[in-house]
């Protein structure tokens, strides 16, 4: 139920509509791996890895999910950054710009950055980032 909940939070778009998600077999065999996509159509994201056992374990990524410039941030496993910052800067570079408002970035927990900054820790052995 999680990982539907986590999947839906990247399906938002610049109008606001969800897109339609692939929900074939995982290209990852392991159940904390977390399949991002990039609403651009400017990258495919391999499966990037959540697991974690201490805070260390995780950094911050910031992903743009829309043509307005929004970003989220999303824990993931240290082992994931440089394959995360490498499809993201396809991604984010391939949005148009629509002429929108910028949102605030949102965590995981849904709390946004406007009520303080965005940190991440190793809770129930996945990387999540919150706001304190």
């Amino acid at each position: 139920m999680m990982r539907i909940a986590f999947i839906a939070l990247f399906a938002i778009g610049c109008s606001n509509h969800g897109s339609s998600h692939d929900d074939g077999p995982p290209t990852d065999s392991s159940s904390t791996a977390v399949p991002l996509e990039c609403e651009s159509g400017g990258a495919a994201f391999p499966p990037l890895e959540k697991a974690c056992t201490v805070a260390s374990d995780c950094f911050v990524a910031l992903h743009r999910n829309d043509c307005c410039g929004t970003l989220i941030a999303i824990g993931l496993n240290q082992t994931s950054q440089v394959a995360f910052m490498t499809a993201e800067g396809s991604c984010a570079a391939a949005y148009p710009g629509c002429g929108c408002a910028q949102r605030p970035t949102e965590a995981e927990d849904g709390r946004t950055e406007v009520v303080g900054p965005i940190q991440v820790r190793c809770e129930a052995a996945l990387c999540r980032t919150y706001v304190p």
